[in-house]
Protein backbone atom coordinates (compact mmCIF):
# COMPACT_ATOMS: atom_id res chain seq x y z
CA UNK A 1 0.00 0.00 0.00
CA UNK A 2 1.52 3.57 -0.96
CA UNK A 3 1.33 6.39 0.97
CA UNK A 4 0.99 10.06 -0.90
CA UNK A 5 2.85 12.65 0.65
CA UNK A 6 1.69 16.31 0.55
CA UNK A 7 4.44 18.86 1.01
CA UNK A 8 2.10 21.67 0.93
CA UNK A 9 0.60 20.32 4.02
CA UNK A 10 2.18 22.39 6.56
CA UNK A 11 1.54 25.29 4.60
CA UNK A 12 -2.16 24.58 4.06
CA UNK A 13 -1.58 24.40 8.03
CA UNK A 14 -0.42 27.52 8.92
CA UNK A 15 -3.33 29.33 7.74
CA UNK A 16 -5.65 27.90 10.62
CA UNK A 17 -2.60 28.88 13.67
CA UNK A 18 0.47 26.51 13.05
CA UNK A 19 3.30 28.56 13.70
CA UNK A 20 6.08 26.38 14.89
CA UNK A 21 5.28 23.01 13.57
CA UNK A 22 9.32 21.49 13.69
CA UNK A 23 9.51 22.50 17.52
CA UNK A 24 8.38 18.70 18.23
CA UNK A 25 11.44 16.45 18.18
CA UNK A 26 9.30 13.58 19.76
CA UNK A 27 10.48 12.90 23.08
CA UNK A 28 7.01 11.86 23.82
CA UNK A 29 6.30 13.85 27.30
CA UNK A 30 3.11 14.41 25.44
CA UNK A 31 1.80 10.76 25.04
CA UNK A 32 2.96 10.25 28.15
CA UNK A 33 0.75 12.28 30.39
CA UNK A 34 -2.06 12.35 27.75
CA UNK A 35 -5.21 10.93 29.38
CA UNK A 36 -6.02 9.53 26.06
CA UNK A 37 -3.59 7.63 25.41
CA UNK A 38 -3.88 4.00 25.76
CA UNK A 39 -2.11 1.12 25.13
CA UNK A 40 -0.53 1.40 20.82
CA UNK A 41 -1.87 4.80 20.63
CA UNK A 42 0.60 7.62 20.44
CA UNK A 43 -1.78 10.58 21.20
CA UNK A 44 -0.65 13.15 19.94
CA UNK A 45 2.49 12.31 18.76
CA UNK A 46 0.47 10.55 16.07
CA UNK A 47 -0.98 13.67 14.31
CA UNK A 48 2.59 15.69 15.11
CA UNK A 49 4.20 12.81 13.15
CA UNK A 50 1.83 12.92 10.32
CA UNK A 51 1.98 16.59 9.99
CA UNK A 52 5.77 16.84 9.90
CA UNK A 53 6.05 14.19 6.95
CA UNK A 54 2.65 15.64 5.37
CA UNK A 55 0.66 12.58 5.48
CA UNK A 56 -2.48 13.99 4.45
CA UNK A 57 -4.65 11.38 4.11
CA UNK A 58 -3.59 9.68 7.46
CA UNK A 59 -4.14 12.77 9.24
CA UNK A 60 -7.67 13.28 7.28
CA UNK A 61 -8.92 10.16 8.64
CA UNK A 62 -7.66 9.94 12.46
CA UNK A 63 -10.29 10.43 15.13
CA UNK A 64 -8.29 11.23 17.59
CA UNK A 65 -8.20 15.06 17.10
CA UNK A 66 -12.03 14.81 17.82
CA UNK A 67 -11.07 13.25 21.41
CA UNK A 68 -8.46 15.92 22.41
CA UNK A 69 -10.49 18.41 24.41
CA UNK A 70 -7.73 20.69 25.29
CA UNK A 71 -7.00 20.38 28.91
CA UNK A 72 -3.41 21.92 28.10
CA UNK A 73 -1.00 18.75 30.04
CA UNK A 74 0.27 18.07 27.21
CA UNK A 75 1.71 21.37 26.51
CA UNK A 76 2.81 22.40 29.86
CA UNK A 77 5.00 19.20 29.80
CA UNK A 78 6.83 19.67 26.66
CA UNK A 79 10.63 20.76 27.32
CA UNK A 80 10.44 22.29 23.71
CA UNK A 81 7.34 24.75 24.15
CA UNK A 82 6.16 22.62 20.57
CA UNK A 83 2.25 23.46 22.15
CA UNK A 84 0.51 20.24 21.43
CA UNK A 85 -2.11 20.86 22.41
CA UNK A 86 -2.76 24.24 20.20
CA UNK A 87 -1.68 21.57 17.28
CA UNK A 88 -4.50 19.90 17.71
CA UNK A 89 -6.54 22.87 17.83
CA UNK A 90 -5.50 23.91 14.56
CA UNK A 91 -5.88 20.00 13.22
CA UNK A 92 -9.22 20.52 14.15
CA UNK A 93 -9.76 23.52 12.29
CA UNK A 94 -8.27 22.16 9.40
CA UNK A 95 -10.53 18.87 9.59
CA UNK A 96 -13.62 21.56 9.91
CA UNK A 97 -12.53 22.75 6.70
CA UNK A 98 -11.89 19.76 5.18
CA UNK A 99 -15.03 18.25 5.32
CA UNK A 100 -17.12 21.99 5.61
CA UNK A 101 -19.55 21.27 2.18
CA UNK A 102 -20.13 24.73 2.83
CA UNK A 103 -16.82 25.78 2.56
CA UNK A 104 -17.39 28.61 5.38
CA UNK A 105 -15.51 26.98 8.55
CA UNK A 106 -12.57 27.69 6.52
CA UNK A 107 -13.19 30.85 5.16
CA UNK A 108 -14.02 31.84 8.81
CA UNK A 109 -11.36 30.11 10.30
CA UNK A 110 -8.41 31.71 8.09
CA UNK A 111 -9.57 35.25 7.36
CA UNK A 112 -10.41 37.45 10.10
CA UNK A 113 -12.41 39.97 7.54
CA UNK A 114 -14.88 37.15 6.63
CA UNK A 115 -14.82 36.47 10.75
CA UNK A 116 -15.71 40.05 11.63
CA UNK A 117 -18.36 40.10 8.47
CA UNK A 118 -19.97 36.91 9.71
CA UNK A 119 -20.06 38.69 12.93
CA UNK A 120 -21.81 41.45 12.11
CA UNK A 121 -24.29 39.65 10.41
CA UNK A 122 -25.25 37.40 12.84
CA UNK A 123 -25.16 40.80 15.14
CA UNK A 124 -27.73 42.39 12.47
CA UNK A 125 -29.80 38.77 12.37
CA UNK A 126 -30.25 39.27 16.04
CA UNK A 127 -30.84 42.82 16.18
CA UNK A 128 -33.55 42.34 13.57
CA UNK A 129 -35.22 39.54 15.24
CA UNK A 130 -35.46 41.38 18.19
CA UNK A 131 -36.73 44.49 16.88
CA UNK A 132 -39.60 42.20 14.62
CA UNK A 133 -40.15 40.58 17.96
CA UNK A 134 -40.05 43.25 20.28
CA UNK A 135 -37.51 43.55 22.85
CA UNK A 136 -39.84 42.24 25.66
CA UNK A 137 -38.29 41.41 29.12
CA UNK A 138 -40.18 38.05 29.30
CA UNK A 139 -39.07 36.84 25.73
CA UNK A 140 -35.66 38.01 27.10
CA UNK A 141 -35.81 36.10 29.98
CA UNK A 142 -37.22 33.09 28.39
CA UNK A 143 -34.37 33.01 26.38
CA UNK A 144 -31.87 33.24 29.29
CA UNK A 145 -33.13 30.66 31.05
CA UNK A 146 -32.29 28.34 28.36
CA UNK A 147 -28.95 29.14 29.47
CA UNK A 148 -28.93 28.43 33.29
CA UNK A 149 -28.01 24.81 33.21
CA UNK A 150 -24.25 26.35 32.02
CA UNK A 151 -24.13 28.71 34.99
CA UNK A 152 -21.39 27.42 37.96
Amino acid sequence: MSTRVNTDLKKEMKLFGLDEWNECFNCGNCTAICSLTEKGILFPRKEIRAIQMGLKNKLSSSVEPWLCYYCGECSETCPRDANPGELMMVVRRYLTKIYDWTGLAGLFYSSKLALFIGFLLVLIAVIAVGYVKGFETEALMEFGHLFEQYVI
